[in-house]
Order: C-alpha cells, then sequence, then structure tokens
C-alpha cells in the first residue's frame, strides 16, 4: 500500500528557502508536525475562526515566534526582553 503524499504548489522562491533552512530528511517531520498541529486546531470549536484568521494572515507562526521573545536572528529566548 502507498503512503499517502500531499502534492502543494509553491513558488520557486519558497522552494529555495525550504532547501536553505530544512534539510530534505527533516522535512517530512516538520510538514507531519504541521499537518497534526492544523487538523487539531480544525477539529476544534472555533474551526471557521481559526481558518479565517489563517487565510487573512492575522494568525501566524511568526506571532508566536516573537511572542514567546525569540531573538530574530538567532532563535534564543531573550529571558530578559520580557
Amino acid at each position: 500500500m502507498a503512503t499517502p503524499r500531499i502534492n502543494v504548489e509553491i513558488s520557486e522562491e519558497l522552494s529555495a528557502r525550504l532547501t536553505n533552512v530544512l534539510s530534505w530528511g527533516l522535512r517530512k517531520r516538520v510538514f507531519t508536525i504541521i499537518a497534526e498541529d492544523l487538523c487539531t486546531i480544525l477539529e476544534g470549536p472555533d474551526a471557521a475562526g481559526y481558518l479565517a484568521a489563517l487565510l487573512s494572515r492575522d494568525m501566524k507562526a511568526m506571532r508566536l515566534y516573537e511572542k514567546d521573545g525569540l531573538n530574530k536572528n538567532t532563535g534564543v529566548n531573550n529571558v530578559n526582553d520580557r
């Protein structure tokens, strides 16, 4: 039995960016985690609201990144910035 796959068209620029930041071996795991989290959110009570926020770009992973006080250059938690 074949393993289910997702085929999503992306720009060449985004493909190059992904190649620069994610090794081929990590892609499956990272995208599996993203898909699992997305399903969990969209199976919840306010799925339509979350989907609308995601599609309108009101909900972004970068907001979580910035909220947690991570340094944009190093990813290190800026404890003193809180």
